[in-house]
C-alpha cells in the first residue's frame, strides 16, 4: 500500500467524488483474477459466513439457497424469501454485496422494501438519463444521434456492470442495528478484499 492510497483510507464517507473515483482505479488495479469469477464470488461469501458465526450478529444470517447470478434472480422468490427469514415486519432490511462480471466486490450495500411494494436498491436499474427535470435537460442536450446512442451504450453497461450478488436477510426493523450491521461487515470485507465503492458501507 503506498502513501497516497493510506491517505484515501482514512476517510470514511468523503463528499469528494473524484477521491472516491480514485480509490476505485486503484482497487480495480489491485483485484487480481486467479480466480473464475464464480469461485471468488464464493470465497466472499465464505468470508461472511466465517464473520457471522465469528462475531455472532444474531440479527443476521447469509441467504445461500438464493441464486448469486443476479439475472437468475427472482424479484418476487428473493422477496419471499427474505420475509420468511425475517418474520412479520412492516419493513423488511437485507444487507447485499454485489460483484463484477470477474468477481470483484462493486458494493456493500443496504436496502429495505415493505410487504406491499418494493424489492430494494438492488433491483433497482441505473438510469443515466434520469428522470423528470433531469431527463428533459440531458435530451435537450444531445445535438446528435451518435451521442443519443453513445449515452444508451453507457446506459446499458452501467446495468450490466453488476453480474452477481449476495443477500443476506437481516432479521430487525431498527434501522440503526442494519446501518450497524452494513458497516461492520464492510469493514470486515475491505480488509480482506479489493472493493471498487471502497466507502460504500458507510453511507
Amino acid at each position: 500500500m503506498n502513501d497516497r492510497e493510506k491517505i484515501l483510507k482514512e476517510f470514511t464517507r468523503p463528499r469528494n467524488w473524484s477521491i472516491r473515483d480514485e480509490i476505485a482505479k486503484i482497487q480495480v488495479l489491485k483485484y487480481k483474477e486467479n480466480l473464475t469469477a464464480e469461485n471468488h464470488v464464493q470465497q466472499v461469501k465464505r468470508s461472511i459466513q466465517e464473520w457471522i458465526i465469528k462475531e455472532k450478529p444474531n440479527k443476521l444470517m447469509i441467504a445461500d439457497n438464493l441464486p448469486i447470478l443476479v439475472s437468475d434472480m427472482n424479484k418476487e422468490e428473493v422477496k419471499k424469501e427474505i420475509m420468511k427469514r425475517s418474520g412479520e415486519k412492516e419493513k423488511y432490511h437485507y444487507l447485499w454485496v454485489s460483484f463484477r462480471d470477474n468477481g470483484m466486490i462493486v458494493t456493500i450495500g443496504r436496502t429495505s422494501f415493505s410487504k406491499k411494494s418494493g424489492y430494494g436498491d438492488l433491483f433497482d436499474p441505473f438510469d443515466i438519463f434520469g428522470t423528470g427535470t433531469q431527463k428533459l435537460i440531458v435530451t435537450f442536450l444531445i445535438d446528435s444521434e451518435e451521442a443519443k446512442k453513445e449515452m444508451e451504450r453507457i446506459n446499458a453497461k452501467m446495468n450490466s456492470f453488476t453480474t452477481y450478488a449476495l443477500i443476506i436477510p437481516v432479521n430487525s426493523d431498527e434501522s440503526k442495528i442494519v446501518n450497524n450491521l452494513e458497516r461492520q461487515l464492510g469493514e470486515y470485507l475491505i480488509k480482506r478484499y479489493p472493493v471498487f465503492n471502497y466507502y460504500s458501507h458507510n453511507w
